[in-house]
């Protein structure tokens, strides 16, 4: 036998020792990611909505702030089953914002809102979010008259915005319900099947939270850089502009979809404008709103339709500049930009707290 010829003992060996030391690694790796990657919800079908939905589950959020959201029923964040509370309901509307899975259930603006309403002694009503990650004014025109039916009485909707591009149709569909097309204007319920929803059940049921990013990476839904270097920030939103040539087409969109809103409820509807500021933009902190000129041009469509419009720009500005800090972003994101963080959802509640007690007259 000579020396560079491995006997069957030791071939069994280093196997064996290759298969220890991925099941160490692997196990390091579950535990790891336990603790510092996000968790993995899965999603079951509501018979009551028509539609897929977050199972019930406990979500752990790691990436974008530290937080905790209980998920119950029906998709409702921080309450357990929200068609049982025996109280007229005010809903708030939006995408990943009112999601909100960067703050507590506590810090959530929802139930900011219901804690401002019972310091005042106005507790006479509750408010609770509909908000998933991709959401657009198609899948509110959708899912209102369900929500209604579900959790009704509703006294007040209050569609949260980031940007007034959400707004507009044909935006990427990364939604499983409601899409909003054009030419012509119209919307479209899908209700789809959500992606790779056995895969995640499965992660989430094992706990196996440090699998997803790579294999989202390899279903290319994300990008994978391996080359060390500068990176830079992200960039400043674009600025939602009025040019002579989109106004007309913006102003058609806004209104088949306003038109659309109304008719699906006759409760009050008001829209909560949330833009990016204030904001580091090259260097300085920029404290104007970029699309201010067509934000007034939506307020004013919306007064045709009997419909609210409410403005956080100067509430982000004022908080700024009597504390410094910004109303999105987190300490482990870039400065002023992400979501809203705990102090965000505060300011955005008490202007809801304000806007309700006003249109029930208290």
């Amino acid at each position: 036998m000579s020396g560079g010829t491995e006997t069957p003992e030791q071939a069994t060996l280093r196997w064996g020792r290759g298969m220890a030391s991925f099941a160490a690694s692997f196990v390091f790796m579950w535990v790891v990611g336990y603790f510092f990657c996000n968790s993995v919800p899965s999603y079951e079908y509501d018979l009551a909505l028509n539609k897929h939905v977050l199972a019930p589950t406990t979500y752990k959020h790691r990436i974008e702030g530290r937080a905790i959201t209980h998920i119950g029923l029906h998709g409702v964040h921080g309450v357990p089953d929200v068609s049982k509370i025996n109280k007229p309901k005010a809903i708030v509307w939006g995408d990943s914002y009112v999601e909100a899975y960067q703050v507590d259930d506590a810090g959530k603006t929802p139930q900011m809102v219901n804690a401002l309403l019972q310091a005042r002694g106005q507790d006479y009503l509750f408010c609770f979010g509909v908000g998933t990650g991709g959401d657009s004014a198609a899948d509110y025109c959708f899912d209102i008259p369900k929500y209604e039916r579900l959790a009704g009485p509703v006294a007040a909707h209050f569609i949260v915005i980031t940007t007034l591009d959400d707004l507009m149709p044909d935006q990427p569909d990364d939604t499983i319900c409601g899409v909003f097309r054009s030419h012509p204007l119209r919307l479209e319920y899908l209700n789809r099947t959500p992606r790779h929803g056995r895969l995640k059940e499965v992660l989430d049921r094992w706990r196996l939270y440090f699998l997803w990013e790579p294999m989202r990476a390899l279903f290319r839904e994300t990008h994978v850089r391996f080359r060390p270097g500068r990176q830079t920030g992200p960039a400043a939103p674009r600025a939602v502009t009025s040019r002579p040539g989109e106004e007309v087409e913006r102003r058609a969109a806004w209104s088949f979809l306003l038109a659309e809103l109304r008719s699906r409820t006759t409760a009050p509807i008001a829209f909560v404008y949330c833009p990016p500021v204030p904001m580091l933009d090259r260097g300085a902190v920029r404290l104007s709103d970029a699309s201010a000129e067509v934000a007034v041009a939506f307020q004013a469509e919306l007064r045709d339709y009997h419909m609210g419009f409410i403005d956080m720009t100067q509430d982000f500005v004022e908080y700024y500049r009597t504390t410094r800090r910004f109303p999105m972003g987190f300490a482990g994101s870039f400065p002023g930009f992400g979501h809203l963080n705990p102090a965000g959802h505060r300011l955005v509640a008490q202007r809801i707290a304000d806007y309700l007690m006003q249109i029930e007259g208290r």
